[in-house]
Parts: C-alpha cells; sequence; structure tokens
C-alpha cells in the first residue's frame, strides 16, 4: 500500500518524507522533540559508560556517529530543518568530547564517496558502508 500511496499520489508512509526527484527521508530527521536534547545527553552518557567499562576488560569502543541522511543530502529536501536537528551530529560530538569519549564523526567519508544512503530508500546503501568509514578514520 506504501509503494501504491508512493507512485499515485507522491506521498511516503508515515514516518517518512518524499523529497526532490524521489528522494526519502525519515520525519524524525526533521523533528525537535521535547526530549530532544535530553536524549541526546543520556545517549552520550550512556556511551561513556559502555566505554569506560569496555576499557577495563581491554577493549576499546570507538563510536561512529552517522549522519542523518538529510544532513548529507540537505539540498534534496524540500524544507529547511530546524537549526536544532541541523546541528545535532556536531552537537553530539561536543557532548561525547565533553565526556572524554572518542569518536569518529562519519560525516565526511559519507558525503566524500555520496552512495552512502539510497536516494529511493531510508537505510544506507549497502556499498556505502563500512568500507568508506574505516578508511576515514586516522
Amino acid at each position: 500500500m506504501g509503494t501504491f500511496k508512493y507512485a499515485v499520489f507522491g506521498q511516503a508512509k508515515t514516518g517518512a518524507i518524499v523529497g526532490k526527484d524521489g528522494w526519502l527521508f525519515t520525519a524524525e530527521e526533521l523533528e525537535v522533540t521535547e526530549e530532544f536534547h535530553a536524549n541526546m545527553s543520556r545517549a552520550a552518557i550512556q556511551i561513556a559508560r559502555v566505554q569506560s567499562v569496555m576499557k577495563q576488560q581491554g577493549t576499546v569502543l570507538v563510536p561512529v556517529i552517522v549522519p542523518d541522511k538529510a544532513d548529507v543530502f540537505a539540498q534534496m529536501l524540500r524544507q529547511v530543518r530546524p537549526d536544532d536537528v541541523q546541528h545535532r551530529r556536531l552537537h553530539f560530538m561536543s557532548l561525547l568530547a565533553d565526556l572524554d569519549v572518542a569518536a569518529l564523526d562519519a560525516f565526511g567519508a559519507i558525503k566524500a564517496v555520496q552512495t552512502g544512503f539510497m536516494r529511493d530508500d531510508t537505510h544506507w546503501s549497502p556499498r556505502g558502508m563500512p568500507r568508506h568509514i574505516a578508511k576515514a578514520w586516522p
């Protein structure tokens, strides 16, 4: 039914947004909820805790922060994302840095290959990852 609705009316199923030239995005890439900042803070703290536990066990955890598809392909949106959403990745990276968590920002690697996300799906491209992310690691 979702495919029919999209093909006939150009509308995506609930939770998806149709951009230019048939690009699909998830609605959450443009939403700022009441818990937006609190959720990011909780996630950063949880990552720091897990990283600490793993370090005590002799394992190095390096989180890879994957940008929103709308971050990489903003020019394919039909609307402007709220400021909080536009800066989410950088804000999250700064939260991690404040907690002494070394993380990899995958934005540059994904933007460079331009194949990291599927145009007509909200998922990563099967050929776009993780090889390119691994190349971005210093």
